[in-house]
């Protein structure tokens, strides 16, 4: 890790914004929340585009970044670069907690969506967690302990989000320092994102709002790496095969939820449901046009809005190709 502060965060923002001012079809430029535990922590971004400049200001964007030391360290992913025709649908895909915009040519006012989608947002934000905490809890790629580190801070606010008692985010800030002063080590952090994994189920559980409806399969093949597959209400079950793939069995309310994404689409009696699909499908029209991804996460990692024919018939089969 690179021994940084605050104030190489901060200079860090400062350069990019600057560069990307640059750029004449540039609309917003922000990030989401505050940097708490330099050299770990890392940089939340938020750039909005003009579209019909979209795909080479993205592009002249994330190069900038990646040949840079410091960016490419503070900005442990990509930034959120969304076009002005996608603004009015970001509010429905992103929660946009603690955005805070420096520049903004629009003076763009945010829909803010009611509490009951602010909630199914978290819920979907749980279930893109999922996967990668299973993959990293059993150690089946080399992921560094900063990377670790900062899934293990996703888990905890997904905890929180869904109403633990206890402050997850608390527990995160004291794994960081302990790892720190060097009191843990990577067995201890991935550890916690195990443990943090089987809280977060159980929260998921009790607050997925559609239950009980009979499955109309009970294992899918996500990836190389992950299967998942119907199992019991009461604990996670957590293994990984002689080939390194691992089955990852959720509970009967969260299957039912990976299945009206991809099993049963349109098929959920839900305003909320319809209206995320809805807007993931037209902001990923709008990616497809433009030749760009799609910038914002998926549920349970699997792009569901797709309807080449590859994706469909990974839909029908059940199988990785």
């Amino acid at each position: 890790m690179l021994n940084l502060d605050c104030d190489d965060y901060a200079v860090a923002y400062r350069k990019l914004e600057k560069f990307a001012k640059r750029d004449e079809s540039l609309l917003m430029f922000g990030k989401f929340g505050v940097v708490k535990n330099p050299p770990i922590s890392d940089l939340d971004l938020f750039l909005c585009f003009s579209d019909e400049y979209l795909a080479v200001s993205r592009a002249r964007i994330l190069a900038y970044i990646r040949e840079d030391r410091l960016l490419s360290y503070v900005c442990d992913h990509d930034p959120v670069i969304v076009s002005n025709s996608m603004l009015g649908k970001v509010e429905y895909l992103h929660t946009l907690y603690g955005l805070d915009l420096s520049y903004d040519r629009l003076s763009y006012s945010f829909v803010i969506p009611d509490d009951s989608y602010i909630k199914y947002l978290e819920l979907v934000w749980a279930t893109f967690l999922l996967p990668i905490a299973g993959t990293r809890a059993l150690d089946v790629q080399a992921v560094d302990d900063r990377s670790n580190l900062l899934l293990l801070k996703n888990i905890h606010q997904s905890i929180d989000n869904m109403g633990s008692t206890n402050s997850e985010l608390a527990r995160s800030e004291c794994v960081r320092e302990a790892f720190i002063v060097g009191q843990i080590g990577s067995d201890e952090i991935r550890g916690e994102i195990a443990s943090g994994l089987e809280r977060m189920m159980t929260l998921l559980t009790a607050e997925t709002p559609v239950k009980n409806q009979e499955a109309k399969i009970s294992s899918y093949r996500l990836n190389r790496k992950m299967r998942i597959s119907l199992g019991r209400a009461d604990y996670v079950n957590l293994n990984s095969d002689k080939n390194g793939v691992i089955d990852m069995a959720l509970s009967p309310s969260v299957w039912n939820m990976f299945e009206l994404f991809y099993m049963l689409p349109g098929k959920a009696d839900s305003v909320n449901y319809e209206t995320y699909v809805q807007c993931s499908v037209n902001v990923y029209e709008i990616t497809k046009k433009n030749d760009v991804s799609y910038p914002f996460i998926i549920p349970f990692c699997y792009p569901f809005y797709r309807k080449d024919f590859r994706f469909r018939f990974r839909r029908w089969a059940g199988l990785y190709l």
